[in-house]
């Protein structure tokens, strides 16, 4: 099959794995991992001979992956002046409505949304309980199980009309009861039913075999910025370099040393706050790194596109 190559405008939702070549995106990811903060992905410009896609590492901020929202989408047209940047899709032509060009990397299943979505399907681990809380209910019942053979049998033996064979087999039969043929089924039916009950919720399980360790927490911390938690970052001031030294006797109030309020900032310091930073302007708001976002909320500054 040849390689697919197409144009993405921004406002939709990543249809495929996508490589940039072409142009810059911001891309929300928080339906895949969580994080409210939208990425900013570039085009792979700086090809090497015979170097190996790294999706995970190095080339991370060249891929859109399924499932994504892309916000923002700027093109970059193929002129005198880009040329040499994107000569090696010099023969790919420019879209019309100056979109991204991107190449399709994986789709369906093989996407990232799609082993998601594979995963929480039909989870990789066998659903069963916990091997240890088995275990242990297994040996008190054989506990329970070989304390009664031996009192029938203890019994039984005083009984001279009784048949020795049966008396036997009544003893191999009470132990071999203990174990149930249907108790993997029913420990397994257990963890089903509670999958079932957080599916009514809402609440998907990837790993299942997990739920009977879950049951035995009493206790739970979450760590879920954006969602339980605010990423709303307050600039309170900044440590410049002429104040690193801590002078004799200030040892108790270094972090007052160091710091410096923002409203005593120098002009210079805040000029270079107010530039270093990653932010864009979507549906007229400003989204970006909120370190970045903080600083202009400091100074009252307006990001124009």
């Amino acid at each position: 099959r040849p390689p697919t190559v197409i144009e993405d405008d921004g406002g939709d939702v990543v249809p495929a794995d996508l490589l940039l070549l072409r142009g810059s995106t911001v891309v929300n990811e928080a339906s895949l991992t969580g994080e409210s903060v939208p990425q900013m992905k570039e085009g792979m410009v700086e090809l090497e001979a015979n170097e190996h896609l790294s999706m995970k590492n190095k080339h991370k901020m060249n891929v859109a992956y399924a499932g994504t929202k892309m916000l923002l989408c700027q093109g970059v047209p193929l002129d005198d002046t880009t040329s040499d940047v994107y000569r090696h899709y010099s023969q790919i032509p420019s879209p019309p409505d100056q979109g991204c060009v991107c190449f399709v990397l994986r789709t369906g299943f093989a996407s990232a949304q799609g082993k998601l979505v594979r995963m929480i399907e039909g989870s990789q681990e066998k659903v069963k309980g916990h091997e240890r809380e088995t275990g242990l209910l297994l040996l008190l019942l054989c506990v329970f199980a070989v304390a009664s053979s031996a009192y029938v049998l203890y019994h039984g033996v005083q009984d001279e009309n009784r048949s020795k064979y049966e008396l036997l087999l009544h003893c191999i039969l009470i132990i071999t009861s203990v174990i149930r043929p249907e108790l993997p089924m029913q420990m397994a039916m257990a963890v089903n039913n509670s999958l079932m009950t957080l599916m009514k919720m809402h609440v998907f399980c990837t790993e299942p075999y997990r739920v009977p360790m879950a049951g035995k927490l009493d206790s739970c911390l979450f760590d879920k910025t954006g969602t339980l938690t605010t990423d709303e970052l307050v600039a309170v001031g900044v440590c410049e370099p002429h104040k690193l030294a801590i002078p004799k006797g200030k040892e108790e109030d270094a972090d007052q040393h160091f710091l410096t309020p923002m409203s005593k900032l120098s002009n210079e310091a805040g000029l270079v706050l107010a530039g270093c930073h990653s932010l864009v302007v979507y549906d007229d708001e400003t989204t970006g790194d909120p370190l970045g976002k903080s600083v202009f909320n400091v100074y009252a500054l307006a990001l124009i596109d």
